[in-house]
């Protein structure tokens, strides 16, 4: 299984970008190798060589929350259904009180911004975020990881949006966007994930369009 930790984080250059907190969750670190086989590479990705896939989506980097049979409290909810909490004390809390009942796989406690870039589309949620949403506790520290597309329940347009056979040319989308994705399959500069949003929001103007830019954001350990 490979850990964040495991990997070498490259050093983005940090940006200057208005961001506005959506929500906080515990991701699994999951063996990628297993949950990514080579049939959903060639399916799903844009980039096949990575040897880490994150994302906003839980359908692809899995929530430690999601599938239990008890929900998330509903005030403790931010972007519903998404499963994100609005508090990240609380999260904390829940964390350790499942640990308290057993074993559990590890886990990387991650915070997911809604990233201004121009859209002429407001997310449907971000009125309401800034009163729901707790700010990040100031002596925590967070690594940016990139910037992912999504539609406005964190469907990953970069990563859950298959390419269709007869529609799409794999090739040519691989040629033109892979090289702006960084080892997490995530773009590190908001300019290239704001065009990528523009090509989804044609792309998939029947289903997940508008798409909005989420950063990702890990808790350092």
């Amino acid at each position: 299984m490979t850990c964040l930790s495991e990997i070498a984080v490259s050093r983005l250059a940090v940006e200057d970008v208005p961001e506005q907190a959506v929500g906080y969750d515990a991701r699994f670190c999951i063996d990628f190798a297993e949950h990514w086989p080579e049939e959903r590479r060639n399916r799903f990705l844009y980039r096949t060589d990575v040897r880490k896939v994150l994302s906003v989506d839980t359908t692809v980097w899995p929530s430690m929350f999601a599938g239990l049979p008890e929900p998330l409290p509903a005030h403790l909810e931010s972007l519903a259904p998404c499963g994100l909490w609005a508090e990240e004390r609380a999260l904390r809390k829940a964390v350790s009180q499942r640990a308290e009942r057993g074993p559990v796989p590890a886990v990387r406690t991650i915070k997911v911004t809604l990233a201004w870039d121009g859209a002429e589309t407001r997310h449907p949620a971000s009125g309401q975020l800034a009163h729901i949403v707790e700010a990040a506790c100031q002596g925590s520290e967070w690594q940016f990881v990139g910037f992912d597309v999504g539609d406005a329940y964190l469907l990953s347009a970069l990563t859950n949006c298959g390419f269709l056979s007869g529609h799409d040319n794999a090739v040519a989308l691989r040629l033109e966007w892979a090289p702006h994705l960084n080892e997490f399959h995530l773009f590190s500069k908001l300019s290239a994930a704001s065009a990528f949003r523009r090509f989804s929001d044609v792309r998939l103007a029947s289903d997940h369009a508008p798409t909005f830019v989420y950063g990702i954001h890990i808790l350092k350990q």
